[in-house]
């Protein structure tokens, strides 16, 4: 990265909405800064258990696609191609019939990986899922 990137608003939305496999959800964006991002998963009938329990694969596409915004404020246009390495969730409490919130954070920014966290939330504050993700860094991929 020789300039720093600085990211946009709608930056951010136009990446989302161009990327074909957001297509199927309703993902929204709350904020972002520099490594960091939340979104907002409002809830929907389509993806719950029963009990009205939000479905976990549901939740950890959240986290990934939050933490993959994340890398995207740091990479701009080359974040298309950061794509996802190694992912651990943990699921501490079930969502049920809620809006999921996501924060997602940069830890480090290296050279060929890229390591995030990513917390997905009720909207008080309760803590439903913590993940690890990995990124590739698309930028090692032209030296390489």
């Amino acid at each position: 990265m020789s300039e720093k990137f600085i990211p946009t608003e709608a930056f951010l939305m136009s990446m989302m909405r161009e990327a074909e496999f957001m297509k199927v959800y309703d993902f929204r964006l709350q904020s972002f800064a520099s490594g960091e991002c939340v979104l907002l998963m409002p809830f929907n009938g389509v993806f719950q258990r029963p009990g009205g329990i939000v479905s976990g694969p549901l939740i950890m596409a959240l986290a990934d696609v939050t933490a993959w915004a994340a890398c995207i404020t740091l990479l701009g246009e080359s974040g298309r191609m950061a794509v996802t390495t190694e992912m651990h969730t943990a699921f501490l409490s079930a969502a049920k019939n809620e809006d999921v919130y996501c924060n997602a954070k940069v830890m480090k920014f290296g050279r060929r990986l890229i390591y995030s966290t990513a917390e997905c939330l009720s909207k008080s504050g309760k803590l439903f899922a913590h993940h690890t993700i990995t990124y590739i860094n698309p930028q090692s991929l032209d030296t390489a």
